[in-house]
């Protein structure tokens, strides 16, 4: 699928519903670091088919968003806010309702509140959301916070903080994916300034989560930048490579069992061929979906069917 010809912005964050459908935000930030930013919420059926356009208000920069149930939420990183909004999206939707986690990009400007970069946001298992700050460097932030929010009080907090979680090289970006494994028993996190993907153990998510151990799960070789991360159902985690224009899949060692994609220079009117720069990505109904930052197109990527071997063999991994 392709963002709508003519409209704003590259795809970054992407989610799906149990129907299959696949959403993803468009990022656009004005020369002026000021509002109006004009982005926008796109929806497509599982066979490309745009579903719907929804415009988010004007002051929103979007990144990642997560259905849960009948709800959408999308995470706006200039303000530090998550919206809420009711499915199905049509092109009138409009939050139904707004957190405030953190001051956002918007605090720079202002001089006032505490900068966050919102990324990433995941449903845990007690019925929270956790929300990735990525920091920046280049503005001398280096929380490395994970952020909840419980939507049924309206309150939210900091649920994890680790210095190594900040943006702490190049690209200046801290903590940005995160992906719960498949049996909900650990929270990975990838950092894109330090090549990581981190594991944090977590007890009680029966009740309330609380984070446990912390510890390196991979780090280095192609995994160059990672930004948005997810599993699939045969427990493999899939890292966006974005400064290596690749897809990485990692076993549950934290081994590197597959690369997949690569940039294949520019068509002749100019556009890159296959992947640049891709961040974000789902796993849906046997796909995975990979948003491909650098034109505005979302990639479907078969996911192994046959696992015998080591590595495992892929098909259908032509991206």
């Amino acid at each position: 699928a392709d963002l709508p010809l003519g409209q704003p912005g590259v795809p970054e964050g992407l989610t799906a519903d149990t129907k299959g459908n696949i959403y993803a935000a468009s990022f656009v930030l004005t020369s002026n670091f000021q509002p109006p930013f004009n982005n926008n919420i796109y929806a497509w059926n599982p066979n490309g088919q745009l579903l719907s356009t929804t415009p988010l208000p004007s002051h929103v920069v979007s990144l990642g968003n997560v259905v849960v149930g009948n709800t959408f939420y999308q995470i706006d990183i200039w303000n530090g806010d998550v919206l809420e909004y009711n499915l199905p999206l049509t092109n009138l939707s409009t939050p139904t309702r707004t957190y405030d986690i953190c001051d956002g990009y918007a605090s720079l400007s202002s001089g006032q509140g505490k900068f966050c970069g919102l990324n990433a946001i995941e449903m845990i298992s007690d019925g929270k959301l956790l929300i990735s700050d990525n920091g920046a460097s280049d503005f001398g932030q280096n929380q490395g916070n994970i952020y909840y929010l419980d939507p049924t009080n309206s309150t939210s907090g900091i649920f994890f903080s680790n210095s190594a979680l900040g943006p702490l090289g190049f690209p200046p970006f801290g903590v940005n994916g995160l992906a719960f494994s498949p049996e909900k028993s650990a929270l990975f996190m990838g950092n894109t300034s330090t090549d990581t993907i981190y594991k944090l153990d977590l007890t009680g998510c029966a009740v309330s989560c609380l984070p446990g151990n912390f510890s390196v799960f991979a780090q280095g070789g192609p995994i160059d930048g990672p930004d948005n991360i997810d599993f699939d159902d045969n427990g493999l985690l899939w890292v966006a490579s974005s400064q290596k224009d690749q897809v990485v899949v990692l076993n549950a060692q934290g081994l590197v069992v597959q690369v997949v994609g690569s940039f294949r220079g520019l068509s002749s009117d100019g556009a890159p061929i296959s992947l640049m720069g891709p961040a974000g990505i789902v796993f849906s109904q046997g796909n995975i979906y990979v948003a491909n930052q650098a034109n505005p197109t979302l990639r479907l990527v078969n996911v192994p069917i046959n696992m015998i071997g080591n590595p495992p063999r892929y098909e259908g991994l032509n991206i």
